[in-house]
């Protein structure tokens, strides 16, 4: 929503001890390798970046998107992006980071799309254009 271009995660695979590294700073990452359970831990960030890399294709557009901030008792909105892949398909990425179950809609050419999302969640709409 603010032109983006590009986007790169520095780690996308440490331990759970933030490893290996060259530096003394503890970061992480969307995938977290537990030596001791010999477990992968996909991080909510892992789904995030799933959502962009497996529907938005590569020479994709940004379409404008309006986003209303906070709803009438102040907690936040749904917020969403979106984007026109080559051959047609409309994108719409939409999550919702506020502390309950949100439902709204979505304006695609005159028509409208109701959405409901639970706490915490991301998901996709693919609109055939």
């Amino acid at each position: 929503n603010h032109w983006t271009c590009a986007y790169m995660d520095w780690n996308l695979f440490l331990d759970q001890n933030s490893g290996p590294g060259i530096a003394d700073n503890p970061c992480a990452a969307p995938i977290i390798l537990d030596y001791e359970r010999q477990a992968l831990i996909r991080m909510s960030s892992y789904y995030y970046i799933g959502h962009f890399s497996r529907y938005v294709k590569r020479g994709a557009y940004g379409v404008l998107t309006r986003n209303y901030d906070f709803s009438e008792n102040g907690e936040k909105n749904l917020e969403c992006c979106a984007f026109l892949n080559p051959g047609g398909q409309l994108v719409v990425i939409i999550m919702n980071a506020g502390e309950r179950d949100r439902a709204g809609r979505i304006e695609v050419d005159g028509r409208y799309i109701s959405v409901s999302m639970q706490a915490h969640s991301i998901g996709t709409l693919i609109v055939e254009l």
